[in-house]
Order: structure tokens, then sequence, then C-alpha cells
């Protein structure tokens, strides 16, 4: 892909925006489970809803958790927070 390029049809900007939210909950779900196995399940099903800015938010914080805690901690503002 070229960089920067943007897709000009509706239908185009619509399933590569899918694409990027997908992508990014699918890391946010492995991301957590590579610390916190057991939310897997239940974290999937909180993430549905998301939109992209909030996946990469919640993304860059988990990122920056430094121990099981703190990523307990980020899940549990962002997450709980309504969409």
């Amino acid at each position: 892909m070229i960089k920067g390029y943007e897709y000009q049809s509706d239908f185009a900007r619509k399933y590569y925006s899918q694409g990027r939210e997908d992508g990014l909950r699918r890391a946010i779900v492995e991301l957590v489970s590579a610390r916190l196995p057991r939310l897997r399940a239940d974290l999937t099903s909180r993430l549905r809803d998301k939109p992209e800015a909030a996946l990469a938010q919640i993304f860059a914080k988990l990122a920056r958790a430094r121990d099981k805690d703190g990523m307990r901690l980020v899940l549990e503002r962002l997450l709980d927070q309504r969409a």
C-alpha cells in the first residue's frame, strides 16, 4: 500500500477501517492473554463495540503497563468507560 493513500470509495474505507479495528482487538487480546490468560473470553466481548480510537488508546496503555496489576488497572479504567 502506498504510504498516505486514502481509499476513495465508502465501501473501501469501511472495510479497511473494519480490518484495522479487528487487528487492534486481536492485538489487545493477545497482549493481555500473555499475562492474564483467564481474561481472554470476557475481553473479546468487551472490546466488540469499541471504536478504533478507543482500541488504539487501550493498546498503547496496555503496552506501557509494567505488570499484571497495571494491565488490570488499564482494563478497568478504559473498558468500563461507556463508548
